[in-house]
């Protein structure tokens, strides 16, 4: 970061006339923040986002729809559920997992997915970090009864189902978009 942070208020999209009588109107400020060299959090009615962008109008386009989903009640904060937490509520809260079902499932999270993912964010979790993820279970050494070779297709789609079935439940309850 070079510099001192820049700091920038930026009044709201306008408000067509006949919404709001001229008398009452208040015209609320959004902000942001620099906080890397392509970092910015973006602040409006105590509610904050961070971005990535490469240029200030950008990061003005950013901060106005920001300020529109806020005030349309749109805006959810990021979620604060890490993927074990996830993984927790998964196998207890499911109604659509058999006891046999729920117990392949907690293998292949403790064996695999939770050593991977299970202190990250639910929604920093990306898909080429799932591709990335899966990529490496093919690779020689990975097998827990040290045959050589990694691990065969069918047990990588059985973790990958695992990983879809719980990040589904978690747009499911609304945790995640």
């Amino acid at each position: 970061m070079a510099g001192k942070p820049v700091l920038r208020l930026v009044p709201p999209p306008a408000t067509a006339p006949e919404q709001v009588k001229p008398s009452k109107q208040k015209r609320a400020v959004g902000s942001y923040v620099q906080r890397g060299e392509n970092s910015y959090r973006l602040r409006y009615k105590g509610k904050s986002k961070t971005i990535q962008a490469p240029s200030i109008p950008k990061v003005e386009q950013a901060l106005a729809a920001f300020i529109a989903e806020v005030d349309k009640d749109k805006f959810k904060p990021p979620a604060k559920m890490t993927v074990k937490q996830l993984s927790i509520r998964f196998l207890r809260d499911n109604p659509d997992l058999s006891e046999h079902t729920r117990a392949n499932y907690k293998i292949h999270l403790d064996d695999r997915i939770l050593p991977v993912f299970g202190d990250l964010k639910i929604d920093k979790v990306k898909p080429a970090h799932i591709y990335d993820f899966l990529s490496n279970l093919t690779e020689d050494g990975i097998r827990k009864d040290n045959k050589p070779g990694g691990l065969g297709p069918a047990t990588i789609q059985k973790i990958f189902h695992v990983l879809s079935s719980m990040f589904s439940f978690a747009t499911d309850m609304e945790e995640i978009e």
